[in-house]
């Protein structure tokens, strides 16, 4: 299934990148020497590239329960990410994976997206209760043998949220 990729309105979500166990983020394809947790900072201007072909995993742990609303992908590249599967709650996941495990939701990201700079809007009601997320990249928007992203920005809220108005009240 295609997704859409015109923005819904993200004022109530959040950045969930915080939320990222940094150690725990594996990147599989990609080029020596790019450390992967660096696409999660929102000043990196450095692009990671894929290695031996266009295809790239990310396997990412949540360090609570999350709802994913939608995902910024930046990239100034005319090789950035086109077909994309994310799947929820699947610990690691392998290019030997990708062809029997069924997507939790499949994207296809056009061009003229990366220019607008929005968020791509999820399936919300198929990532409710996040623990892991693995990216399967499958190809690029130029058909060629590197892809290549700057940043991701995962939006949405954290499941285990603080009522702040009923911190410091004593019960009666």
């Amino acid at each position: 299934m295609e997704n859409s990729t015109k923005s819904h309105s993200n004022k109530d979500y959040i950045s969930l990148n915080n939320l990222i166990e940094k150690s725990s983020i594996s990147g599989v394809n990609v080029k020596p020497g790019f450390q992967v947790h660096n696409i999660l900072n929102p000043n990196n201007n450095i692009p990671l590239e894929s290695d031996v072909d266009e295809q790239i995993i990310f396997n990412i742990t949540f360090s609570q329960p999350i709802k994913l609303h939608s995902i910024k992908i930046e990239s100034a590249e005319s090789n950035a990410p086109r077909d994309i599967r994310l799947y929820s709650n699947i610990i690691t996941l392998g290019f030997e994976d990708v062809d029997d495990t069924p997507a939790t939701q499949k994207l296809t990201i056009h061009e003229d997206f990366y220019n607008s700079g929005e968020a791509v809007p999820l399936q919300f009601v198929k990532f409710q209760n996040v623990k892991t997320l693995s990216i399967f990249i499958e190809n690029n928007l130029e058909e060629g043998d590197v892809t290549s992203l700057q940043r991701l920005t995962f939006l949405g809220q954290s499941i285990h949220q603080t009522n702040m108005s009923l911190l410091g009240k004593d019960e009666e």
